[in-house]
């Protein structure tokens, strides 16, 4: 299961790695997909406990990130506490998929980018990184709004 789901590799790779590197006879691919299914089934409790405890976090870290998968546009989604951290593969950058991570009615402190989806969060810190860069970018704009950024950084 780890080598499919971790190093990603596919059935027919799976198979290649036993036969060729372990020189062990290859499961067949229904018994590849059985193990897959077992060790999802295993993961699942811990799945559920990290998901609780990030959804009743009082803040949560949450960034996208965009990725083909089959030349299909695909984004993985990322809400980082102290305790946990949560990963949804999602469709998009809606606030479906927001939703889907942290749940509805997060009452939590989200920080995020200026992403107009992260607007749906009740409670919304912009993060910091994002903020000096874009005044960093305003300094490269001429004296007048460099010495404006500059008072603005710490």
């Amino acid at each position: 299961a780890m080598l499919i789901s971790r190093f990603r590799l596919s059935r027919r790779d799976l198979e290649a790695f036993c036969t060729d590197l372990l020189d062990v006879p290859a499961p067949s691919l229904g018994t590849t997909q059985a193990f897959a299914n077992e060790a999802a089934a295993a993961l699942l409790p811990a799945y559920r406990q990290v998901r609780r405890a990030v959804r009743r976090s009082k803040h949560a870290g949450v960034d996208e990130t965009g990725w083909k998968l089959r030349d299909k546009s695909r984004w993985i989604w990322t809400a980082a506490t102290p305790r946990a951290t949560l990963y949804h593969l999602g469709r998009s950058r809606s606030k479906r998929d927001l939703h889907r991570l942290v749940g509805h009615g997060y009452s939590g402190i989200v920080t995020s980018d200026r992403w107009r989806t992260y607007k749906v969060c009740a409670h919304r810190q912009l993060c910091w990184a994002h903020l000096q860069r874009n005044l960093e970018g305003l300094a490269l704009r001429g004296a007048h709004l460099r010495r404006l950024a500059s008072a603005q950084m710490w």
